[in-house]
């Protein structure tokens, strides 16, 4: 709709130069000059909304808060959610943190027997 009235409007200019203008082709220059100027205006409008929209960020797996935090040094995970001042979380290394996002990343960690859960606050998951 813009366009058919961005054409309407040059067409008018341009009848009305033609017939009260002796120099049409430097009145028809500007007037292209600054239909083109409008029209790739609105096309760049369009392209940096659709640019917004698509540079929106998504939750990635980097984005999520774990659940569960293991300690790689002694193979105990910690249940972030039921925290016991006995756990001494702020205590683990950040190179032996290692990172459960969901309960089942948790679990399989403990039934391949890679880590036990914490006593104090994975206990249904402790076995010592």
């Amino acid at each position: 709709m813009e366009v058919v009235l961005g054409i309407a409007i040059m067409v008018t200019i341009i009848v009305v130069t033609v017939v009260l203008t002796p120099h049409i082709p430097i009145w028809v220059q500007k007037l292209m000059d600054w239909f083109h100027n409008w029209q790739s205006s609105k096309e760049i409008e369009k392209e940096e909304q659709t640019a917004s929209v698509q540079q929106t960020p998504q939750p990635s797996s980097s984005m999520k808060t774990p659940k569960y935090l293991g300690n790689s040094n002694t193979k105990e995970i910690h249940d972030l959610s039921n925290i016991k001042k006995a756990c001494q979380i702020n205590k683990i290394k950040p190179e032996h943190e290692v990172n459960f996002y969901t309960f089942e990343e948790a679990q399989n960690a403990i039934e391949n027997n890679d880590y036990d859960g914490c006593k104090w606050c994975f206990k249904q998951y402790h076995t010592d």
